[in-house]
């Protein structure tokens, strides 16, 4: 419900964008070319690729929130990625085709009459782009979207733009109409910075940067105080549109079980979550040690199943009328530690437990991968599934 409440606010936003950029595009074109305006001219062609990339950013948004599919099991959030980047292509092209036009006007000089109701055009354009940008980029904080807050960006240069041409402008009607093309370039230079800015942050994106390292650290501290957290490591997070998605190594007690280590990950799902609300995906490894050293081979080949039977064969063959009730391997970088309970019979008289302990205990030795044994005995008339 919440993406599609996102979807919903992004395309309103958008939509409000392009019916003010229609309404300035026009104004600003057809004012520039009656006024004799080249500032107020590019300036309009400016707010025209505005309203191109309202567009790009309303088609964009539409397929980044629509939900993970078979070919897209990670969702579509780099549409938004691949739209913004767009936009800033589109941008510095733009700005780039103004800027050689502003030259070539600046080549052959001439006298223009640029009507006073320019300024009035100016002046207008800059009081709605800035609302606009204002506007757009409380939106795009609030939901996290790249593409709304390169939108955003893109109006704020378009009000930095006209403060450029107002200059020039101005100048002009002051008997200086050399500086109407000169602000004409000083626009296409802010357009084609812009771009820039917007590209960068998309292409990031794009290749999986990570997220700053500051947020990272935030983080890691965060979570290093959690009950049963010991150690975080190989803690990595990338933005994927309006999302988040990270992955961590955790270091859990080692005598955790299975259900201890798994209630750890969902504090840690809780904590970030708390953190930032625009993280979608969450994947943790737990540890019971620090991995970042390569266990030894034998412990990737030595399996609780073959361990067991290599136990079994042992107490048949050395007739220690005894039964192996259970055994639990924990692995470690140092090798394996068997934890081995031993259950007597009904049928047979108790074993001496020493003797039974020490003979398991140098069969453990024997094999080179176990670090150390505990070995304990079960009673059969204390075991509380005996009938």
């Amino acid at each position: 419900m919440e993406k599609l409440s996102n979807l919903a606010i992004s395309r309103r936003t958008t939509l409000i964008g392009a019916i003010i950029n229609v309404l300035l595009a026009t104004s600003k074109i057809t004012i520039g070319l009656l006024g004799n305006s080249a500032a107020l001219l590019a300036d309009g062609i400016h707010s025209a690729t505005d309203l191109f990339s309202d567009l790009l950013v309303f088609i964009g948004i539409t397929f980044a929130h629509a939900p993970p599919d078979r070919e897209h099991p990670y969702g579509h959030g780099k549409f938004e990625s691949l739209t913004t980047f767009m936009i800033a292509l589109l941008t510095v092209s733009v700005g780039i085709g103004i800027c050689f036009d502003a030259w070539n006007r600046l080549q052959i000089p001439h006298e223009t009459q640029i009507h006073p109701i320019v300024l009035s055009i100016i002046l207008l354009s800059i009081a709605s782009k800035e609302w606009l940008y204002q506007y757009t980029n409380r939106i795009a904080k609030k939901i996290h979207s790249q593409a709304l807050a390169a939108n955003a960006w893109h109006h704020r240069s378009d009000a930095i733009s006209s403060v450029a041409a107002l200059v020039g402008i101005g100048g002009a009607l002051a008997g200086f109409p050399i500086l109407d093309p000169l602000a004409a370039i000083a626009v296409a230079l802010i357009i084609a910075r812009a771009g820039w800015h917007i590209g960068q942050g998309a292409f990031q994106e794009l290749t999986d940067t990570s997220v700053p390292e500051s947020l990272l650290t935030t983080f890691n501290q965060k979570l290093e105080t959690l009950p049963g957290v010991l150690d975080i490591h190989r803690l990595r997070a990338r933005r994927q549109g309006p999302d988040m998605l990270i992955d961590l190594h955790v270091v859990v007690p080692g005598n955790y079980s299975v259900s201890e280590g798994h209630a750890v990950t969902l504090r840690i799902e809780h904590c970030l979550e708390k953190l930032d609300d625009s993280i979608r995906e969450i994947v943790i490894h737990v540890d019971h040690e620090n991995d970042q050293e390569k266990p030894n081979s034998p412990l990737f080949t030595t399996t609780r199943e073959s361990l067991t039977k290599q136990f079994n064969l042992f107490i048949n063959e050395q007739k220690l009328n005894i039964i192996l009730h259970q055994l639990t391997p924990h692995y470690s970088h140092q090798g394996i530690y068997l934890e081995i309970v031993l259950k007597t019979t009904d049928k047979t008289p108790p074993p001496d437990l020493n003797q039974v302990a020490n003979l398991i205990k140098e069969k453990a030795i024997a094999l080179t991968s176990i670090h150390g044994t505990q070995v304990s005995l079960l009673l059969s008339s204390c075991d509380p599934n005996n009938k």
